[in-house]
Order: C-alpha cells, then sequence, then structure tokens
C-alpha cells in the first residue's frame, strides 16, 4: 500500500523528501517506521533526529532503525545488549524449523533511561527527540550441523 509519494528534487535525496512526505500525510496517532534511510545517507543521526522531532510534533509516534554506521551510537547499544551485567531478559523468543534449517529469534527491549544511566563503558550521549525504548532482535541459524548468527 503506498500512502503518498514525494518527487525528489534533481540534485536531493531522502533526507530532504522524508519531511516533506511526512508534511502532507495526517499522521497523527500513527506509528511510523523507517529504515535506516537516512542514516545511510548521513552518518549521524541528525538526519533520524530531525524526523523524529517532526513525527512527535506531529502527534505520531516512531520506530527507526539503528545500523552499524552510525558510530558509536550503534556501537554502544549493542555492547549494553550483549552485557552479561545490563543486557536485559528475552521478552519475546520463536523457533521455527523447516528444509533443514532451524532458527531462534529473540527481542529483548530496554527503557532509554535504562540503557543510558547502566551504561558506563560507552558514550552514548545523543538521543533522539522522545525516544523511550531501545529494542534488540537476534536470530541465531542452524543449517544440518552448521550454526550462524543473522
Amino acid at each position: 500500500m503506498v500512502l503518498g509519494q514525494q518527487k525528489e528534487d534533481e540534485k536531493s535525496n531522502e533526507i530532504t523528501a522524508i519531511p516533506k512526505l511526512l508534511q502532507e500525510l495526517n499522521i497523527a496517532g500513527a506509528v511510523i517506521t523507517m529504515d535506516a534511510t537516512c542514516a545511510e545517507l548521513s552518518r549521524s543521526m541528525g538526519c533520524q533526529t530531525a524526523v523524529a522531532k517532526q513525527i512527535i510534533e506531529q502527534k505520531a509516534d516512531y520506530m527507526l532503525s539503528l545500523k552499524g554506521n552510525q558510530g558509536a551510537l550503534h556501537r554502544d547499544v549493542q555492547l549494553f545488549f550483549e552485557s552479561e551485567k545490563n543486557c536485559p531478559e528475552i521478552g519475546y523468543e520463536s523457533h521455527d524449523g523447516e528444509h533443514g534449517r532451524y532458527e531462534t529469534r529473540t527481542v529483548r527491549r530496554a527503557t532509554a533511561l535504562k540503557l543510558l544511566s547502566k551504561h558506563k563503558f560507552g558514550t552514548i550521549s545523543v538521543t533522539p527527540t522522545g525516544l523511550a525504548t531501545f529494542f534488540c532482535e537476534a536470530a541465531w541459524r542452524w543449517v544440518s550441523v552448521k550454526k550462524s548468527h543473522a
């Protein structure tokens, strides 16, 4: 389903198109999800921070991806979820197996405040407007007798 479309200027990209598109939509009460498009185009959280602020101003909520090319923030969140001392309990776990393959997925969550206050070994200092929760999904696959981390 396509809710809207925004033509980009000739020398532009998603960084300028996303805010224009959001402005045209009535998103009040909705949850807006995006992949890390902004992050892939901009090495900092700046683009996602601006988009998150706009979504909050338009009375909606958001889920944005955090990817490895976002440097220290991604590394610090990853360290938090990998830490035996700080890592939250598994909130959801699923198992699936078909065609010689077995997969386990887990989801953990931590409030931004908990993550930021307990995380002493990194450099987390920048968070998007309205950030309340971090989610971490991990998947493990076994094919025949070989285990891989997805």
